[in-house]
């Protein structure tokens, strides 16, 4: 995201002036060379409160991958990019070594934004599928009272539904949700 850094900071980092899209993040070497070595800074580092370092701080649950990645650049995103991306990093995590789970912090989608969640999960390399949702984005608001509860009903149906094929992926795969 923008407002913290994002692909955009990494890729003007890993290739200042070369103006690359924000999608060159997941394939560029250049920059997931640096998110890896990003990760093995972080979870080599020692927390200072406890002495552990990241890797081996029971207070980390999960690490998860990406927030609500998305890839659409036709010349940069194929079917595979993120699963590929997020295999790379969750080795990455692994070796440098977590002791955690791995999350993937997607939306959720099959096969938009070149997020394919059936795929994340079939490929192994998470142990944890976090789907984000904003259930009431589905149904906009109408200003009609009666109207409106039809939108949140529908909201939370959605919501229902979405996480409901979600806990049917993490079953047929072993992952948690």
């Amino acid at each position: 995201w923008r407002d913290y850094g994002g692909a955009e900071a990494v890729l003007r980092a890993v290739a200042p002036g070369e103006n690359l899209p924000k999608d060159a993040f997941w394939t560029d070497t250049r920059a997931v060379d640096a998110q890896r070595s990003y990760i093995d800074a972080l979870l080599t580092r020692t927390n200072t409160v406890n002495g552990r370092s990241y890797a081996n701080d029971p207070a980390v649950f999960a690490w998860e991958l990406a927030n609500e990645a998305r890839c659409d650049d036709p010349t940069l995103c194929r079917q595979d990019t993120l699963i590929t991306w997020a295999r790379t990093l969750a080795l990455q995590l692994r070796a440098s070594g977590a002791r955690q789970l791995v999350a993937w912090g997607g939306i959720g989608y099959q096969g938009e934004h070149g997020e394919d969640l059936n795929a994340l999960a079939a490929d192994g390399a998470v142990d944890v599928l976090t789907v984000h949702m904003y259930p009431l984005a589905y149904a906009p608001p109408t200003g009609n009272e009666a109207m409106d509860t039809i939108r949140y009903l529908t909201g939370a149906a959605v919501g229902v539904s979405r996480v409901r094929d979600a806990a049917r992926l993490a079953r047929t795969f072993g992952a948690a949700i």
